[in-house]
């Protein structure tokens, strides 16, 4: 009788984890979703110190006359991602992405890809 009850309990154990793969998975997937940084807001306080914004079309030319057509994040030296990347990261921008379009009052041109 022992042996019965012990694989009936075996039996009944698998069943369980069997039936938990489904919502495991789902839970595995939002972990790892939740891995990614978060995007940098421009009303963040470093991107308010940085005059970061995530459009360079939407520079104020006036406060910033240094900035020139074709200055975004992914030409610049700060830029730490892949050149077709749509965000990455910046040396200046801990635990944060930045857009690829981006700009920033600090944008060094980078010396493999200058700007366009």
């Amino acid at each position: 009788m022992p042996k019965t009850l012990q694989r009936r309990r075996l039996i009944h154990v698998a069943l369980l984890g069997v039936a938990s793969l489904p919502g495991m998975s789902r839970l595995l997937r939002a972990a790892a979703a939740d891995d990614s940084p978060p995007i940098l807001d421009e009303n963040d306080v470093t991107a308010k110190s940085l005059a970061y914004v995530a459009d360079a079309t939407k520079v104020d030319v006036a406060a910033y006359p240094n900035y020139k057509p074709g200055q975004i994040c992914s030409n610049c030296s700060q830029w730490t991602g892949e050149p077709a990347d749509k965000l990455g990261g910046c040396q200046l921008v801990l635990g944060q992405y930045v857009v690829d379009k981006g700009w920033c009052k600090v944008w060094e041109v980078r010396p493999d890809k200058p700007a366009a």
